[in-house]
């Protein structure tokens, strides 16, 4: 809000103000570079195209009761907190700025630690499991469903593939079986429907696992399918739509290596 508020006060005649927030991993080779410790980060950069900072007064913007402004107008408190508040956090701020062509504040913020799927194994409530950034392949030919599933598997912090069909994704194997760690596939699809690509998977000598996602329960055919189309292919199944706790447990356990 404070970065907010100065931003609107440096484009007294309008303007626009950009906020984006990413997740980023810092490597050995670039934590000196960027003085970040190595291991996950969270990136919120603000934007404005207003007035700049002088050169004489950035040294002192983050300075308690430093303020440019005129009696009345504000405290010259705000990029003070803005600094505590993301030290508090064992985080750091940038800022790069340019006469009369804009400010950008570049926050980085610790990433939360993320729960491991071995807590599915804990007694209690479970709770979403979240991913370590490997690429699923959602196979869905509806693309509100799909879309659906894309977004919420970014906030589970996995990459996303997509394919229409199970024809399509079988070209997308194709080109990138090793990236591609789990399938999430519908069952009913036009062309090739997720059970079809289960066995043609088999047939090809894939290994690639798949969880097919189905509007009617599949727990009596799931053993016939899991030795039809191969017990290490077919992880699991779940009626969709799934919600998110359902979704991240699902996944986690897809995810771990199936037992020989």
């Amino acid at each position: 809000m404070n970065l907010a508020v100065n931003a609107r006060d440096a484009m007294p005649d309008g303007g626009a103000l950009r906020f984006h927030l990413t997740r980023v991993h810092v490597d050995e080779a670039s934590a000196t570079l960027q003085g970040l410790d190595v291991g996950e980060w969270v990136r919120l950069t603000v934007t404005d195209t207003g007035s700049g900072i002088p050169p004489d007064i950035l040294p002192h913007i983050f300075d308690p009761f430093f303020t440019t402004k005129q009696p009345g107008q504000g405290t010259g408190l705000g990029l003070a907190q803005v600094y505590g508040i993301v030290g508090m956090h064992g985080g750091q701020i940038r800022v790069d700025t340019r006469l009369g062509r804009g400010t950008t504040f570049t926050l980085h913020l610790p990433a939360l630690v993320t729960i491991a799927p071995e807590a599915l194994t804990g007694d209690g409530e479970q709770e979403v499991v979240t991913g370590r950034g490997q690429t699923i392949l959602v196979v869905e030919d509806n693309p509100v469903t799909r879309m659906a599933l894309v977004d919420s598997l970014e906030v589970l912090n996995y990459n996303v593939m997509i394919a229409e069909n199970g024809l399509h994704a079988l070209s997308v194997l194709d080109m990138h079986a090793d990236e591609i760690a789990l399938i999430l596939s519908d069952v009913l699809m036009p062309e090739m429907g997720g059970i079809a690509l289960l066995r043609e998977m088999k047939k090809r000598g894939m290994t690639t696992r798949l969880v097919l996602l189905t509007g009617h329960p599949l727990k009596e055919e799931l053993e016939s399918l899991q030795i039809e189309g191969g017990s290490t292919l077919l992880a699991d199944w779940m009626l969709k739509p799934p919600n998110l706790d359902t979704l991240s447990r699902v996944i986690a356990r897809a995810l771990q290596p199936p037992i020989t």
